[in-house]
């Protein structure tokens, strides 16, 4: 936290007026207790300490007390306000009643007991890789459900100082007692120049760090990107075998991964070289983060191309069936003229047949004469065949596989990276798992031997021709179909990966849960919910007293808005919701047409403060925060594409190397998403179009 926010936990909450009638309002036992007092500056102090530990379960001296508050009591009591002194309001009395406060208001205080439950609470946090300021949010969070006197700002800072610092200690001695000189060799190879991958990923003439090459990924779906990603895919493997061991033994968490992953991705070369063998936690965890995330890189290309394939199918079908609709009407016209003639002859035969002044032999010979055209009738059949063959193929949804003639472009894109991948085969259907083996083995080379247990039963007759030879193209499109709806379903989970893996991964683990069963949720608050036999009777009961309670008031008439009309239905009427009024919002821009971008952000940050969010990705060793101008310099550089270099020249006193560390280490995504939410918090408040007028 920085020193406005230090500042302002440590002082007492301000309040309005309404909050202050509020939260210094006596409850019966805080009036028996003031009758017992008679100093005025006793009486003050106790309801001042009593209606800030309400608001927000904390106590302060009393020299941090507000003048106002103290007036306003005063106020109350009828006390003059020049005799109210409150510098004698300390020591053994202000101890009696915080006691008092404490135990009135069902809360413990902030004792021994108390500090080791949050230290465990606090390294718990530190494990997730937590901000510090997040972490003693979410302390102060715990103390208050747990009903515990919320202590100094020095006291929560101290146990996350000491939590941070233990959880970074147990991985360092970890990485050294697990560590072997070969792990450490192969990992100091990162550090060093490479001959086999060029800077630019196929220009020779340009050598660059093995780690700088593997920092980045692209995320085009081109044939051309997609090898790149598998050949780090493929070089990061490698040595993410080798060091396995060391990784199933330390058992770093995936926010401890992406923590320090994060970091080396951000760090220069001679940053790493120089942390001496604190470098070897930071390489680690690259290589394990690296890793699973170009797994899910690839993961996430499966999707997008069979996703960008069907549309660009089914996109065709209707192209394609928009152009046909004229011929297949003109056939459909013309094969009705023809049904319509053969109707004629069918009458003038019924008419034949019926006819009184005509011999049999004469009717023969009439009808016989009428059906000499043979040609008409087999045309009739030919053309009906044929509508029936496309309405059957239309039935299936055959033009659906007009995927076919995409499949080459398909395979092309995915085929590598389903060889390259690592799925997880016991997590995952065993059907698509035999089908993936077997195209691995067969190096995407199948025959009519391949797997189609995953194919339901018109899939399979729709991947053989008419001689009973397999469709290969067709097999193979309709192939990574299935991997892909599998990756979305959870059906198929990779092994190694952030967010294809099983769900039972992102789980606590259950050797955990039956080892700290009790623990896990007492931290969680579900202390009275681990038996659902006990609790279900108890449930049960206070829901029945509850819709007994609803409908006796709905019965004597004391909901107004449930209503019992004539037949007996329920009715309910939802009140109109008052219209809040918001001050206007132009007086808090400046009053130009013409309102320079630094304006518009400087307002919106004083009223919403999302540079707040901006915090460093480092835990440790943070140096001083960038003022608010480097981040609006920074916002604009990237949202009106100038880019940081220009930026820096076209704005004044902005420094290039402090804008670019800004952006380097503060511009991440949670950040950024962050203090997006803040913003968008703001616009709930002050009405979209009223900004958007304020600024007009």
């Amino acid at each position: 936290m920085n020193g406005s926010d230090r500042k302002t936990f440590e002082a007492p909450p301000v309040f309005t007026e309404d909050e202050r009638a509020t939260y210094f309002n006596l409850s019966q036992w805080a009036t028996d207790f003031l009758n017992t007092l008679r100093a005025q500056s006793s009486i003050t102090g106790f309801v001042l300490m009593m209606g800030y530990f309400r608001a927000s379960n904390k106590f302060f001296s009393s020299d941090k007390f507000h003048k106002l508050d103290i007036d306003f009591v005063a106020k109350v009591f009828g006390f003059k306000k020049r005799r109210v002194t409150l510098g004698r309001y300390k020591g053994t009395t202000h101890e009696r009643h915080k006691a008092l406060i404490l135990k009135n208001f069902g809360f413990r205080r902030f004792d021994n007991n108390v500090w080791i439950m949050v230290e465990k609470e606090a390294e718990a946090l530190a494990r997730k890789q937590m901000q510090p300021r997040s972490i003693f949010m979410s302390l102060v969070d715990f103390l208050r459900s747990k009903k515990i006197e919320v202590p100094s700002y020095h006291a929560l800072s101290e146990s996350i100082t000491r939590a941070v610092q233990v959880i970074e200690q147990d991985l360092h001695k970890a990485i050294t007692k697990h560590l072997s000189d070969d792990h450490k060799q192969l990992l100091d190879g990162l550090l060093e120049k490479s001959d086999d991958l060029s800077g630019d990923k196929g220009n020779p003439k340009v050598k660059r760090y093995k780690i700088t090459l593997l920092k980045k990924s692209s995320q085009s779906t081109k044939p051309s990107k997609i090898r790149e990603n598998v050949t780090d895919l493929d070089c990061l493997k490698d040595i993410f075998d080798d060091l396995r061991p060391v990784i199933n033994s330390i058992d770093l968490s995936p926010e401890t991964i992406q923590y320090y992953g994060r970091i080396v991705v951000k760090l220069q070369v001679f940053q790493l070289i120089r942390r001496d063998d604190k470098k070897y936690l930071y390489l680690l965890a690259f290589v394990v983060h690296q890793y699973y995330r170009l797994n899910d890189l690839l993961g996430d290309a499966i999707l997008q191309c069979v996703q960008a394939a069907v549309n660009a199918a089914s996109r065709e079908h209707k192209e394609q069936t928009f152009r046909d609709r004229i011929t297949k009407q003109l056939a459909l016209k013309k094969l009705l003229r023809k049904l319509n003639s053969h109707l004629a002859k069918i009458k003038e035969i019924e008419r034949i047949i019926t006819a009184d002044d005509l011999s049999d032999t004469k009717k023969v010979q009439s009808i016989k004469s009428l059906l000499e055209n043979q040609d008409e009738r087999e045309q009739i059949e030919e053309q009906m065949r044929t509508m029936e063959q496309e309405a059957n193929r239309i039935i299936k949804n055959n033009d659906y596989y007009i995927l076919n003639s995409k499949s080459l472009r398909l395979q092309n894109r995915v085929s590598p990276i389903v060889k390259a991948l690592e799925f997880d085969t016991c997590e995952s259907a065993d059907v698509i798992i035999r089908a993936i083996e077997y195209f691995k083995q067969r190096d995407g080379n199948i025959d009519s031997n391949a797997p189609l247990d995953f194919f339901d039963s018109d899939e399979r007759k729709l991947v053989f021709d008419s001689e009973g030879k397999l469709r290969v193209s067709l097999y193979k499109v309709m192939f990574f179909q299935h991997i892909a709806n599998s990756i979305k379903s959870g059906a198929l989970n990779l092994k190694h990966s952030f967010k294809y893996r099983t769900f039972e991964h992102y789980l606590i683990p259950k050797e955990r849960w039956l080892s700290e069963k009790d623990e896990l949720l007492e931290r969680a608050g579900l202390k009275g919910f681990e038996s659902f036999s006990e609790l279900i009777p108890d449930l049960s009961s206070a829901l029945n007293s509850q819709f007994a309670a609803t409908n006796r008031n709905i019965q004597t008439g004391q909901n107004e808005h449930a209503k019992i009309d004539k037949k007996g239905n329920l009715t309910v009427s939802t009140p109109k919701k008052d219209k809040i009024s918001l001050d206007p919002v132009t007086e808090f821009f400046p009053k130009d047409r013409v309102i320079p971008v630094f304006e518009v952000l400087s307002s919106i940050d004083k009223l919403s403060g999302f540079t707040g969010s901006l915090e460093h990705h480092q835990i440790k060793n943070v140096r001083k925060v960038p003022p608010s101008n480097v981040f609006f310099a920074g916002i604009t550089g990237l949202g009106c594409n100038h880019g940081i270099g220009r930026i820096s020249k076209i704005s004044r006193h902005i420094n290039l190397n402090e804008l670019e560390y800004a952006v380097n280490w503060h511009f991440s995504g949670d950040n950024l998403i962050r203090a997006n939410d803040k913003v968008l918090q703001l616009t709930q408040r002050l009405p979209l179009h009223k900004l958007v007028k304020a600024f007009r």
